[in-house]
């Protein structure tokens, strides 16, 4: 038996989009990171923040790698994914950390 209540609808709707926003800001964060040790590992840039995202937050961004997928398709669970939805736009943006990370090794 389903429950039809549009309240609940509603409620479904507005949390589903507050988790596909928060994990495109999270995709789009580890990329933004994965640049900024790219840059840094070929000498592209120098700076002190640089060198410390280098050294020090390489864990939590290799954890990530494995954890944004993992979220991001159980957070497909009965919906249906569009070309124009946050959800679309995180895939792109883990496929092109992935590209990244096999260019740098």
């Amino acid at each position: 038996m389903e429950n039809t209540d549009p309240n609940l609808q509603k409620k479904r709707t507005k949390r589903a989009k507050i988790i596909d926003i928060s994990l495109f800001i999270l995709c789009m964060t580890n990329l933004i990171l994965w640049l900024i040790r790219a840059g840094y590992a070929y000498n592209i840039e120098s700076y002190t923040a640089f060198a410390w995202i280098y050294n020090n937050l390489f864990t939590p961004m290799y954890y990530a790698l494995y954890v944004l997928p993992i979220a991001l398709v159980l957070s497909f669970i009965n919906r249906r994914i569009t070309l124009d939805s946050f959800s679309f736009l995180s895939i792109k943006c883990l496929a092109i950390t992935y590209i990244l990370i096999f260019i740098i090794r």
